[in-house]
């Protein structure tokens, strides 16, 4: 089972997929899209882990296509001799580069700007009258085609809807939750550019979870939509501090301090900036998001 089972006295028990906070990544069968997927670790006891339906991956802070750019101010790195009479500890001259780990700033994870929804199963084919269960109003979809066929399914883009009529029962389903644009006018989730991600609920999936933000900022007070730890609110992209830090390699830096001026030696040592340096690794480069390997597609909303 690959969201967890255990056999009680009588039958089999198994839990449903626990989803908050997370992004929904496909299973990769071994086409190497996810180049992490056989370190995937299981989430709850007894699922699955591996390249499975069910194993769970912790966030991960990739190399940027276009480079993080460092630069050092007072970082004066000349060979220089041992004048007489100076009493400052002098560098050894270190011919090498030497690597510098990045252990500080950063967000507390990397992730793409998302919206917040919740991620539901389907437990039943049949409801108790022996009639089909469809998708609840409200239910996202994505959908790949190019013309929707179908009556029931709009796209999510923003727009504004009377709470009466034709799309009453979406209304008594998500309410303002997304903004309201006026009088008995709900605002449409606006899901384009964006990825979906779980409502949290307070698991710590999303450990900024309370600082996401409105998703109809234009409304008037009060009419802007949910947010904090709630659907439909946003959140920006962040680049997490790494796992395995990043590095970078400074010429000439020296290791240790230089020995003073031999008699009939003439040491070459390194001018040190006699004060330490703050770098800060994000100064220019990198990349406009934070974001994983993805597809388009139109999410559609159930109205009726």
């Amino acid at each position: 089972m690959p969201w967890v089972a255990s056999t009680g006295t009588s039958e089999t028990v198994f839990r449903t997929p626990r989803l908050q906070g997370l992004f929904l990544r496909g299973v990769d069968h071994d086409k190497g899209k996810d180049p992490n997927a056989g370190a995937r670790t299981v989430l709850q006891e007894g699922g699955n882990a591996g390249d499975k339906v069910g194993s769970f991956q912790l966030y991960g802070t990739g190399k940027p296509a276009n480079p993080f750019r460092a630069t050092l101010r007072n970082y004066d790195m000349n060979k220089a001799t041992d004048d007489a009479g100076c009493a400052d500890p002098p560098g050894d001259w270190n011919n090498d580069t030497t690597p510098v780990d990045t252990y500080s700033g950063g967000d507390h994870e990397s992730r793409p700007v998302n919206k917040y929804v919740f991620h539901i199963i389907k437990a039943y084919l049949l409801s108790p009258e022996r009639t089909y269960i469809q998708p609840p109003v409200g239910t996202i979809i994505p959908f790949a085609g190019q013309k929707i066929v179908s009556s029931n399914w709009i796209l999510c883009d923003g727009r504004s809807l009377s709470t009466r009529g034709d799309y009453k029962e979406l209304y008594a389903a998500i309410g303002y939750a997304h903004g309201q644009a006026g009088t008995e006018e709900m605002v449409l989730p606006d899901y384009r550019g964006y990825f979906l991600r779980t409502v949290d609920q307070g698991k710590q999936g999303d450990p900024d979870a309370k600082s996401r933000t409105v998703p109809y900022p234009s409304g008037s007070s009060g009419q802007q939509g949910n947010a904090g730890d709630d659907v439909g609110s946003r959140q920006g992209s962040a680049t997490g501090l790494p796992h395995k830090p990043f590095r970078t390699s400074l010429l000439h830096l020296p290791t240790s301090s230089g020995s003073k001026r031999v008699a009939g030696l003439l040491w070459q040592l390194a001018e040190v900036n006699g004060g330490s340096e703050d770098v800060t690794m994000t100064q220019s480069g990198g990349d406009a998001e934070s974001r994983p390997a993805n597809l388009a597609v139109d999410w559609l909303i159930r109205f009726k």
